[in-house]
């Protein structure tokens, strides 16, 4: 258990950094497409060069945004395993509070102490944990926050989506599938 939690917190540790390097980079993304469609106004004659690089500006956009996506489900995992650990050392600690008032009833002083001290030491455990959660959900809306996830399903709010680029009367379209629920749009 102690393995696994030191698993588990090694990598939460890094996620600020991966948050922190996901959101320069869509930003970077972002800004390389805003000026490609910015000069795509400015060099009409650069059109099919301007829009392939643009195309491949949002691909790379997609990318970072299903890293963000496996991010953020690593993050969920890890919180849900964290809540699984607190409901049971409260479970324990609740048992254990019981075992010392069912002493206390039958008049055993000293079994009723060492319930309660068994008890109390788990205090500290649950106090950890719950500041764990609270930072885990922290780095969540952060992820949320820094990388905005904009591209999502109009139909049913999937950030799931896988695309294809293909050329058509000398432009590139990018068709979007939902990966959750299968619509298809284009840009």
């Amino acid at each position: 258990m102690q393995i696994h939690n030191a698993k588990h917190q090694n990598k939460s540790d890094s996620f600020p950094d991966k948050i922190l390097e996901l959101a320069k980079r869509v930003l970077q993304i972002k800004t390389r497409i805003a000026k490609g469609e910015e000069l795509l106004t400015q060099m009409p004659d650069r059109a099919h060069e301007l829009k392939l690089a643009i195309n491949s500006y949002k691909q790379e956009l997609e990318e970072l945004l299903s890293d963000a996506v496996e991010l953020m489900d690593e993050l969920e995992k890890i919180l849900n395993e964290k809540r699984e650990e607190l409901r049971n050392i409260l479970h324990n600690k609740n048992t254990l509070i019981g075992k010392a008032l069912i002493e206390r009833a039958l008049e055993n002083e000293k079994g009723a102490e060492e319930f309660e001290k068994e008890a109390n030491s788990l205090s500290d455990k649950i106090e950890s944990l719950e500041k764990s959660i609270q930072s885990l959900q922290m780095l969540l809306r952060d992820i949320k926050e820094k990388v905005k996830l904009e591209l999502r399903c109009p139909k049913c709010g999937s950030v799931k989506i896988s695309y294809t680029s293909i050329p058509q009367w000398g432009e590139i379209v990018v068709l979007y599938r939902c990966e959750k629920c299968g619509h298809t749009w284009r840009e």
